[in-house]
């Protein structure tokens, strides 16, 4: 098991990639509105404290379907199945911007500083994601295995709904994170998800083309 907790300059944390969160396709923001980025951000820097964890189970794609990970089955369906041919095992992994991140975020007035703190957040929760991916490559790596991409409930068709089954591989409050009944995490920028592991598993490059969710604001295949 990995536990960590950061601070947002470990981070690969992308101004690009906030932009794009906004939902800048191509346009460039006014100086105005970077530099209330830039305000916002030296505030966010300054009080946000990120964690990252997985742990490693035994686990195998079961059928073109579905996949077995210790004593979970999980139905992440074809399009994510079959990139995860070839595993005997997954790690299991949790990253949230955390919970400073959304007091502060919540303490916000303006309706554009909250708007903007918001792409700030889901950004920062994702470059979570990487960091801990990295972690998972490197210990895989250092015993001859490879690993897959990461992936999530609710992307590709993987029904949120099975975030339950995740977090019951994982020990309660891990990286101070919960899950509601609605399958909703607490804090709100967290993202939960797996990795397989093996010496015949490959990392693919994302392609957006494999995915059915259109209203993706990080979509770059037009429907």
């Amino acid at each position: 098991m990995y536990q960590q907790t950061l601070s947002p300059h470990d981070l690969p944390i992308r101004r690009s990639e906030i932009w794009l969160t906004m939902g800048y396709h191509g346009a460039e923001p006014t100086k105005d509105v970077e530099e209330m980025m830039e305000y916002l951000l030296q505030q966010a820097y300054e009080v946000c404290r990120p964690q990252v964890g997985y742990v490693v189970k035994d686990g195998a794609v079961i059928d073109p379907r579905h996949i077995r990970i210790e004593d979970q089955t999980f139905k992440p369906g074809r399009t994510i199945t079959k990139y995860l041919d070839d595993s005997t095992q997954f790690g299991v992994f949790v990253a949230t911007a955390g919970e400073e991140f959304e007091q502060w975020a919540s303490s916000l007035n303006d309706i554009v500083h909250t708007y903007m703190a918001d792409a700030i957040g889901s950004v920062i929760a994702e470059a979570a994601v990487e960091y801990i991916t990295n972690e998972i490559r490197e210990m895989a790596l250092s015993d001859g295995q490879n690993i897959s991409n990461n992936y999530s409930p609710g992307y590709c068709g993987w029904s949120v709904a099975e975030q339950k089954s995740i977090f019951a591989l994982l020990p309660e409050g891990f990286c101070g994170i919960s899950l509601n009944d609605s399958c909703l995490m607490h804090p709100i920028k967290s993202v939960s998800g797996i990795v397989a592991i093996g010496n015949q598993v490959e990392w693919r490059d994302y392609q957006c083309g494999i995915c059915h969710l259109i209203d993706c604001v990080k979509r770059k295949v037009k429907r």
